[in-house]
């Protein structure tokens, strides 16, 4: 038997012997288009709930000052004021004139003896063994923005009004101090008030005149870099942003001012809406929030949201720009010093506090009712303030709101 040595040749399957196969054009051009759409899917949900995390996030805040608050009430008898007058040679001069106004015929806001009587009446409770006067110098010194010093650069006595945003860094946190907090950043560090009971009002910078180091804790642990002074204050007592991360406030137009707004309610369900005034700008930040007048940036309220000092410059005519405490019924024009007539507050015995919410914007406030974008405003057509009541996005803008009365957002 013969046999060939020659092999028969080998025969190989279609693609087999070569190199693995790479995505075609098309394929490649698929898997991006799949990717693009997931992704597409997956970004409003993903945003969703990092809002929904920062706005619980100030909720939760807004909670931790309204226990500090309680334990404020426990020791002191009651609430803080929402609006307190200040001098720090104790003597609340009885100035006739009004805060605010007269604007158009009508009082506007009460006047500053008013309002030294009702901070009289609120510090003696707090703190009896301090010595306050309306008129009258008292010959002390207390030192409540923490500067170490009584007097102002032209050698008058430091006087200064506290709204809201300050009152409740004030009463919760004790005295200020400025604070260096690295890479060129300032804030403030709360240093709570002092033990001695006939001047808790000493500051607590170390070598500063009035210094005294046997103080009480603060009520509440302020973080120091959200810590601001108010663009438009001149207390150098600083209110306190919220975390939804707007910007600082600088006093140019444009800038958020997203302090936490806080409005007592004095025990007794009386709400002041001058308490917290604050000018609202636009989101475009070319103007303040809209309203009557040529197009856009016409500013929500009469003009100013801040107080007037020192006490003998006339005073810009003002009534209760943003934000005002929440009603459950619809309010009814101003009376003559600026309240709401017949209105039902929210929180009646207690208090109110307020974030502006991730678009940095407190609206207008007054008569609450959920869902509802189109609810009248606050006040009618026919009260001295520039309106425009079509304009029912200046309710939309308090729908992200964040308060201690209402779980989670307003809306």
């Amino acid at each position: 038997m013969i046999f060939s040595s020659s092999s028969p040749p080998i025969r190989r399957r279609p693609g087999e012997g070569r190199g693995p196969r790479g995505f075609t054009l098309v394929e490649l051009l698929l898997v991006i288009l799949i990717l693009a759409v997931l992704i597409a899917l997956l970004l409003p949900a993903l945003n969703g709930a990092v809002k929904t995390a920062r706005n619980a996030a100030v909720g939760a805040e807004i909670n931790q000052l309204a226990q500090a608050l309680a334990s404020f009430k426990t020791r002191y008898g009651d609430y803080p004021p929402s609006r307190i007058y200040l001098s720090e040679d104790g003597n609340l001069q009885p100035n006739v004139r009004n805060l605010y106004g007269p604007v158009n015929g009508n009082a506007g806001d009460i006047t500053y003896a008013q309002l030294g009587q009702r901070s009289i009446a609120a510090m003696r409770k707090f703190f009896p063994r301090v010595t306050f006067n309306l008129g009258t110098a008292t010959g002390n010194w207390y030192d409540f923005n923490g500067d170490g010093s009584p007097t102002t650069a032209s050698g008058a006595t430091q006087q200064y009004i506290l709204q809201g945003h300050e009152c409740l860094v004030f009463f919760l946190g004790g005295i200020p101090v400025q604070m260096t907090l690295g890479y060129g950043m300032t804030g403030f560090g709360m240093t709570g008030f002092g033990k001695d009971p006939t001047n808790p009002f000493t500051n607590g910078i170390t070598g500063n005149l009035g210094y005294s180091a046997n103080r009480q804790a603060p009520f509440f642990e302020f973080v120091a870099n959200r810590l601001w002074l108010d663009p438009h204050g001149t207390s150098l007592i600083p209110g306190y942003l919220d975390s939804l991360g707007n910007a600082t406030p600088t006093g140019n137009p444009g800038d958020p001012i997203n302090f936490y707004a806080y409005f007592s309610a004095y025990g007794n369900g009386g709400y002041d809406p001058n308490d917290v005034n604050f000018v609202e700008y636009d989101v475009s930040g070319t103007g303040p929030v809209s309203g009557t007048g040529p197009g856009p940036g016409i500013e929500l309220a009469f003009h100013v949201a801040f107080p007037i000092l020192p006490l003998n410059t006339p005073p810009t005519p003002a009534l209760s720009p943003v934000p005002n405490p929440y009603t459950t019924t619809l309010t009814t024009p101003f009376t003559a010093n600026g309240a709401y007539l017949a209105a039902t507050y929210l929180n009646p015995q207690s208090f109110q506090i307020i974030s502006s919410g991730i678009d940095g914007l407190y609206g207008v406030g007054g008569q609450y009712a959920p869902n509802n974008t189109a609810e009248a405003l606050p006040w009618d057509t026919s009260s001295p303030t520039p309106y425009n009541t079509a304009d029912t996005s200046i309710r939309v803008r308090e729908r992200d709101n964040v308060t201690n009365f209402h779980n989670g957002k307003l809306e």
